[in-house]
This record gives structure tokens, C-alpha cells and sequence, in this order.
């Protein structure tokens, strides 16, 4: 018999595939339960908004040829560009699920919402303050690369695409984003609330103390969970991907398009201080014969600019 609902299903995801030879036959029940968790099978509105995920007693049952297990399979696949490999979409098998142990947000790809896209109010978005207790990760860096210079490294990529302030704060009591370090599986890196819409709002984050947390994967991470603090799902082939790309180094442009979306472009950088004024300059120029002789010499005087 099927659980009640595949979060508390002793199943294990990854042991699951489309692509007989790289995997066992297919599971058709760990896969529907594997999609469904990650918000793939989808309830709309008249807008085309995904305000709910469809029940699990809806889909349990689904047939392996089902058009929405088809809708579903593809909706996985789209949050993976790297999956993209036979003209269309690559197969879920062992090995390509597998690429997300260790590696992945703990939010599902799909996050539904009943309105527009969230976002801090415009009173409130140069006012988004930022603390962390995260010191306590495992952490292998050069000396010079802290969790604090990860943090603020993380922050800065939004403020530089967008007009918005994010900004790091102590005490953590006063910052309207709040960062916890907490044990959460071999496979989750941290997960973040989402913005509300309310400048009274304090979201929660968390931060996997079992990981082994380089500079890269660390900033990158902090980065993608501000993202979701500042009301940014995922998508795309950047920084808010569900699944950590090593090789992404700065906000793709699904990701800059969400966040001027929300909050304006950045403001254009102030122009450049003018030129000093104009001062009083002397030169000596000296004019040579073929055989190197001085035949002329002047003292040259700049005038100073007419008042």
C-alpha cells in the first residue's frame, strides 16, 4: 500500500529511474512520490500562477503514461538545465538524481503562491537587514574567505542588480533575516522562508551543519537563500537553480530579470567627481640644430582659466 503522503515515505528517491540501462526497472510509485514532493505536479489559476501543488491522493494512483506524469517529469527536468542533453530533455535515472546528494536547497523546485510574485514592500526594501549564527558549519577556506565575507558576499550580488539594501546586523533580534546553523541530512544544504509582502516580517534560515562547506559552496548557497528571503523562487540556469552548480560564479539572467522584477534596477552609479580646476602650469621648451645645438629656448606659462 502507498503512504499517506510521500514526505513520510521510507522510500528512498534516488534509487529510482527512467533510463533502463543505467538503472533497475522503474519504481513507478517512488517516482510519482519523488515529483510530487518537489512541487511538480501543479494547480493553476486563470493567470497561469501555480497557487497549490495537486494532492497526493490525486496522483498516487497516476498511470506510468499519464499526460500529467509526463507534465511532471518535464517540470523536474526544466529546473536542471544540464539535463538538457538529447534535443529535449535527458532521462531521470539513478545517476543524474544522485548529482543532487549534498547539493540541493531544501525548498521544493516548485513553491506555489496564490498572488503576484512576493516581495519586500517598497517602505522596507532598503531596510532588509541580515544576521547569522552560522560559525558552528564545518568550514575550508583560504583565511581571508570568513563566513562573514562569505555573508556579504552573498548580499552584495542582489544589491548590485537591483534597488534594494541588504545589509548585515547584530543582534540577530533585530534583523528582519535570520540565519541558524542546524543539522538537516546528508542531502540538504539549507533551506529559507520566503519575503510575505510585509515589512513586519522576520524570516527564518537554516544552514546544514553536516556539510563540508567550501567558499564557494558557501557563498553561493548564502546568495540562492537571500534569494528566497527577498521572495525569488527557483528557476533558471544560475544561482537559483534547486541544485548547487560549482560552476556558476554570479547571478544568471533568470535571476537578475526576477529581482528588477520586484524591486527596480540598480540605481546607476553616481557620475565621476570633475576634473580639478585648471592650475597654474610652467614648461621649458628647448628647440636643437641637426648638430644639437640650442637655437631657441621658452618658458611656458598656462594661463588660468577666465573667471
Amino acid at each position: 500500500m502507498l503512504p499517506e503522503d510521500p514526505r513520510n515515505s521510507p522510500y528512498n528517491p534516488y534509487n529510482f529511474g527512467t533510463d533502463k540501462a543505467a538503472t533497475p526497472p522503474l519504481l513507478h510509485h517512488d517516482l510519482v512520490a519523488y515529483l510530487h514532493s518537489h512541487g511538480h505536479f501543479h494547480q493553476y489559476d486563470e493567470d497561469h500562477f501555480i497557487v497549490t501543488e495537486a494532492p497526493w491522493t490525486q496522483v498516487r494512483d497516476i498511470c506510468v503514461d499519464h499526460p500529467d506524469l509526463v507534465k511532471a517529469i518535464r517540470s523536474w527536468q526544466s529546473f536542471r538545465p544540464k539535463l538538457k542533453q538529447d534535443g529535449m530533455f535527458g532521462p531521470i535515472c539513478r545517476a543524474t538524481v544522485a548529482a543532487e546528494r549534498g547539493t540541493r536547497c531544501g525548498l521544493p523546485d516548485v513553491m506555489p503562491r496564490a498572488q503576484a510574485a512576493p516581495a519586500w514592500p517598497e517602505e522596507c526594501k532598503h531596510d532588509i537587514t541580515t544576521s547569522h549564527q552560522i560559525q558552528s558549519l564545518p568550514y575550508d577556506a583560504q583565511p581571508q574567505q570568513t563566513i562573514d565575507q562569505a555573508w556579504d558576499h552573498g548580499l552584495s550580488l542582489w544589491v548590485q542588480a537591483a534597488d534594494l539594501t541588504l545589509s548585515r546586523v547584530t543582534p540577530q533580534s533585530s534583523a528582519r533575516v535570520y540565519a541558524h546553523a542546524e543539522p538537516l541530512g546528508q542531502y540538504i544544504l539549507a533551506w529559507s522562508e520566503l519575503a510575505t509582502g510585509y515589512c513586519s516580517s522576520r524570516l527564518q534560515q537554516a544552514y546544514n551543519t553536516q556539510i563540508q562547506w567550501t567558499w564557494h559552496l558557501l557563498w553561493s548557497t548564502i546568495c540562492h537563500e537571500i534569494g528566497h528571503a527577498i521572495g525569488i523562487g527557483h528557476g533558471g540556469n544560475g544561482l537559483m537553480q534547486p541544485a548547487h552548480d560549482p560552476s556558476v560564479n554570479a547571478l544568471g539572467a533568470w535571476d537578475v530579470d526576477q529581482v528588477v522584477a520586484r524591486y527596480g534596477e540598480s540605481p546607476a552609479p553616481p557620475p565621476p567627481p570633475p576634473p580639478p580646476p585648471a592650475t597654474w602650469v610652467r614648461a621649458f621648451l628647448e628647440l636643437y640644430d641637426r648638430d644639437d645645438d640650442v637655437v631657441a629656448a621658452f618658458d611656458i606659462i598656462r594661463r588660468p582659466p577666465a573667471a
